[in-house]
């Protein structure tokens, strides 16, 4: 990293103090923390504060690099615990003269890791190939007290690229630059003798800069390793470059007197380096006297055939090197662009953006996963884990490790795929099988009874249970009372039904419809109502409906589609992650303020709200033979069938 510190007329403003510190690691043990810069500005300044910037700096930099330190966050953690306990010592002795007056920032580089703090009105900027965000903006702490002990209250972290340039400006200088469209250059300084270039870049300002004064501290980043962070308990504030329109490169030539600090170089590097050669001269001559004699055409055309043989083997070395670093280069250009993506979804995070940044962390993901190569494949890897727990947060993913079983079916011929729930009780079916399995929640004591009837659905239709016979195309309610179903038309094929107040509703999706039958005990015969005016194509997808007042139709691709009065209201396309892939059924009702999705291949409970946003995700490597599922009516409870156990989750 280069650090160049530039002061303008220090001395022009008797009262006020401007110094900048900035270290380098000194041994082994400090390279693992990094560089360590900070900068400020003290107003209004008495007698007895007038070392106070350089205590500040000595106090962070002894803790930042204390030998116990060997992860670069817990440093800066603590560094600035100290700083915020030399200020609040002070205030503790009624030396209180520096509040409102202190303006102050540091900065620590480890790696790709960026860390900072700051009190008062400094700006800390990050420049990036046209791009400048206030990375400082959210550490503002205008309530203080004489005795705070948080003058420092938050740090700021983020990663950053090759060529990345952080910026330290106090206000008169901020100001200046800001409004005469100076800091628009510095997003496009070319790397390489910076300092003359800035000086080249703030020439035409010569005269209008001898009426300010302050500090310019600039870090520029060259080779960036990857720096690890642990667990940490300090407040912290996660910054991004968001999606800001590219800047014009200005060029601008240069200014003379200027105080700059040039980074420091390494010393005693030999600038020769004699190798001594010994030449037979002899043997040489000999060697070409015997190659080019007329008595050698053998020789001669076996050696041809070795420099031949050698040469393509170079040769093909070569293109091979060339073609696995323009492969190396081409991956490392897509791990960087998916890197900017990721960056602008973390500023639409912290802007509370939360549904458009979980767009851009999943096409993020995307693209990781497809990112295969063997130079950077630890970088993706340990980034691919980075993006997988914000999804995870963002969709509200909590993995359940052991969900309650409730009991098991002891029946190795029994293969269940329908659980209902009514009135306290859990009702287990399999279609082809006479045999119903019943388990009381209450006295947790299980049941079984046979079947008088075939049936292909079921539904709970409170105080029994209906069941459908597609092929006689009746319904069996209560204990055994056949009910004929009159057709809507002759290829009625429906694949589910559900019940709703006074009537049974029918998902028919090769004919792109919804039938209800009007139910009332003691009919014989029910009479179909088509609900739906016309043959829809988007219900051809559908897999399962449930009933609110409105229709909610799940479709086998994930999307859900609302009806209402017999008309398509809305599609709704979650953004849900991991996305619903072959979802089998939802469930709502009329007392329930969620949708609740069951999707087998995720092993997973979905809830959503009845705007397709996640609420809640429940997973478990446990669930891997979903079936079905049932909701209590209170929506507290999720009763699952997975193969022939059955599970309860309590949730929200």
């Amino acid at each position: 990293m280069k650090i160049f510190e530039f002061y303008f007329n220090p001395k022009k403003q008797p009262h006020t103090k401007y110094e900048s510190f900035c270290y380098e690691p000194a041994n082994a043990e400090e390279k693992r923390l990094g560089y360590l810069c900070a900068a400020g500005e003290l107003t209004n300044i008495l007698p007895t504060n007038a070392r106070l910037l350089r205590e500040l700096a000595v106090a962070i930099r002894t803790v930042y690099y204390s030998p116990s330190h060997a992860d670069p966050a817990i440093a800066a953690q603590n560094a600035m615990r100290a700083a915020n306990s030399h200020l609040a010592a002070l205030g503790k002795k009624e030396n209180i003269s520096w509040l409102g007056n202190l303006h102050f920032a540091a900065v620590s580089v480890a790696g790709d890791l960026v860390q900072l703090s700051k009190a008062g009105n400094i700006k800390v900027l990050l420049a990036r190939d046209g791009q400048m965000l206030d990375i400082g903006a959210d550490l503002e702490n205008p309530n203080l007290t004489p005795y705070s002990t948080r003058v420092f209250p938050n740090l700021v972290e983020g990663k950053l690229l090759a060529q990345d340039k952080i910026i330290i400006l106090t206000k008169e200088i901020f100001q200046f630059f800001d409004a005469l469209g100076v800091l628009r250059a510095f997003t496009h300084l070319p790397t390489g003798n910076e300092h003359k270039k800035v000086k080249e870049l703030l020439r035409p300002y010569e005269k209008q800069l001898k009426d300010y004064s302050g500090i310019f501290v600039l870090l520029v980043m060259d080779k960036i390793a990857s720096a690890g962070a642990k667990k940490r308990e300090f407040p912290r504030v996660s910054f991004s470059i968001p999606s800001l329109p590219r800047l014009p490169a200005v060029k601008l030539p240069a200014i003379k007197g200027l105080k700059i600090k040039p980074p420091s170089l390494p010393t005693g590097i030999p600038t020769k380096i004699s190798i001594p050669v010994r030449v037979s001269s002899p043997n040489i001559l000999s060697f070409l006297h015997q190659l080019f004699s007329p008595e050698s055409n053998e020789s001669r055309k076996k050696i041809f055939l070795v420099f031949a043989f050698l040469l393509v083997l170079v040769l093909g070395i070569s293109i091979a090197k060339i073609q696995d670093k323009r492969t190396n280069d081409a991956a490392e250009n897509k791990f960087l662009a998916i890197q900017q993506k990721m960056w602008q979804a973390e500023s639409l995070l912290i802007a509370q953006k939360e549904s458009e940044a979980n767009i851009l962390f999943q096409e993020s993901l995307e693209e990781l996963n497809g990112l295969d190569n063997a130079a950077i494949r630890n970088r993706v890897e340990k980034t691919r884990k980075e993006v997988e727990e914000k999804l995870t947060a963002i969709n509200k993913v909590e993995n359940v490790g052991d969900p309650a079983l409730e009991f098991t079916i002891e029946n190795p011929d029994f293969s269940p795929s329908i659980i209902l729930a009514l009135q306290g009780s859990l009702y287990v079916l399999a279609p082809s099988q006479p045999t119903m399995y019943i388990w009381d929640t209450q006295k947790q004591e299980s049941s079984q009874t046979d079947l008088q009837w075939s049936f292909d659905a079921a539904v709970d239709y409170d105080p029994f249970l209906i069941f459908y016979d597609k092929k006689q195309n009746n319904i069996i309610a209560g204990d055994g009372e056949v009910i004929a179903l009159k057709l809507p038309y002759p290829e009625f094929a429906p694949n589910t039904f559900t019940s709703f107040m006074s009537g049974l509703y029918f998902l028919d999706a090769p004919n792109g419809s919804i039938v209800r039958y009007p139910f009332f005990e003691g009919q014989t015969e029910l009479a179909p109502v088509v609900w739906t005016a016309v043959a829809d194509k988007s219900i051809k997808d559908g897999v399962s409906l449930a009933i609110d007042g409105s229709i909610w139709i799940l479709s086998q691709e994930g999307s859900i589609l609302r009806y209402r009065g017999g008309k398509w209201q809305e599609t709704i396309q979650t953004t849900l992650w991991p996305k619903l892939s072959h979802p089998a059924k939802i469930i709502t009702g009329s007392t329930l303020p969620y949708l609740y999705i069951l999707d087998p291949p995720e092993n997973r409970i979905v809830i959503l709200d009845k705007r397709g946003n996640a609420v809640k995700q429940y997973r478990s490597e446990k669930l891997n033979k979903l079936k079905d599922f049932t909701v209590t009516s209170d929506g507290k409870t999720i009763y699952l069938l997975n193969s022939t156990e059955i599970y309860s989750l309590s949730v929200l």
